[in-house]
């Protein structure tokens, strides 16, 4: 599971669904919650939280310069490390202010043409990210 921390910053309600940003220090990174700041209490402007994120919920992209895409959060990153499986593969990735890990079809990774040291977007949707409190 990555794990990247950071303050809440702005959010939006309408209903039962809050759209949270969050400074990570580098970036502003968006959770889609099923909660309202009615509803949870850490839900406040100036919360330090953690954003947590599967490795499987992590997609790579390269030459975003003309792709348009609804992807909320983009992050720039080098490869690391790609640990090579017959079906999966894990992909290490420095980025402007973490590590994250990705796992993804090998198949995938070979199309991509992916190797270590090269520039790529992680692209992670917005619903993907859970927040947990981080004085809970």
């Amino acid at each position: 599971m990555n794990k990247i921390s950071g303050e809440i910053v702005e959010i939006s309600s309408s209903e039962n669904i809050s759209l949270i940003a969050v400074n990570t220090g580098s970036r502003i990174l968006y959770s889609l919650v099923v909660e309202t700041p009615e509803t949870a209490k850490y839900l406040k402007i100036g919360e330090k939280i953690y954003l947590l994120v599967k490795e499987t919920e992590i997609a790579l992209a390269k030459d975003m310069q003309s792709c348009q895409t609804s992807f909320l959060n983009q992050i720039n990153c080098t490869v690391e490390k790609i640990i090579s499986g017959k079906v999966l593969s894990k992909i290490v990735l420095n980025c402007e202010t973490c590590q994250l890990k990705s796992i993804l079809p090998s198949k995938a990774i070979k199309q991509m043409s992916l190797k270590e040291n090269e520039n790529v977007v992680a692209l992670i949707k917005a619903n993907e990210i859970t927040i947990m409190e981080a004085n809970g």
